[in-house]
């Protein structure tokens, strides 16, 4: 079917709708109205169902399907990007405990010094040296007695063998207390030596918690200071 006689088809359609609403309503017409609508609505029902009809009712629904407005439109899929390369891992910063343990000794005993000033120690001494009697520092508490250090890089533990050695030189320098500063620990042994002995034994432990205590935001600073030492 051609589309002018489709549009043709149509209008019909339609004026035929409006005549017998019109007719209806006036009753004019009377029964002739009511016959001559029956029989126009019959020839365009007739034609309303050749194939011809039916082919471009199917169209026009198909079209009405394709061009609804309302109808959502699939959006195409989204592009996949490439993941950001992986940063590298960072490196694990080396503890304190660890830079103090890469300290050499007289490094390591510079340390202790800045250590003890920052803690309230007075005249705060390197000795060393040959005749030092195993005497690494030499200083007076705050009510103004002598007392002598000893400065142990250990990883390990200390031994009851030093504690005693260390008791000894405080006898013969005539020190009022002696102090073990060690990066290591102290053995059950040698703590249990000590006893009620005026020796005070700073292992690593509490030795990291009085750099913090004392130094605070100054440790990694005074670390540098230590490392100038030859």
């Amino acid at each position: 079917m051609s589309s002018r006689l489709r549009i043709l088809l149509l209008a019909a359609l339609g004026i035929g709708l409006l005549l017998i609403l019109a007719l209806t309503i006036t009753d004019t017409w009377g029964g002739v109205a009511c016959v001559g609508g029956s029989t126009l609505l019959g020839v365009l029902a007739l034609l309303a169902l050749s194939p011809g009809a039916r082919s471009y009712i199917s169209i026009f629904r198909h079209v009405n399907r394709r061009d609804a407005p309302w109808r959502a439109v699939p959006l195409p899929p989204a592009r996949r990007t490439s993941r950001p390369a992986a940063r590298p891992a960072a490196r694990p910063v080396c503890s304190t405990l660890d830079q103090l343990r890469a300290l050499t000794p007289a490094q390591f005993e510079e340390f202790a010094r800045l250590l003890l000033v920052a803690a309230d120690y007075r005249d705060v001494q390197r000795v060393g040296g040959s005749g030092d009697q195993g005497v690494d520092l030499r200083m007076r508490d705050p009510a103004g007695n002598l007392c002598v250090v000893q400065c142990k890089r250990y990883a390990g533990s200390v031994s009851p063998a030093v504690v005693r050695e260390l008791y000894g030189v405080m006898a013969r320098t005539g020190a009022r207390e002696a102090y073990l500063l060690t990066t290591g620990r102290v053995s059950a042994a040698a703590q249990a030596w000590i006893g009620d002995k005026p020796l005070h034994v700073w292992p690593a432990d509490r030795l990291l918690r009085y750099a913090d205590q004392y130094l605070g935001s100054r440790l990694a600073a005074t670390i540098q200071a230590a490392r100038r030492v030859g």
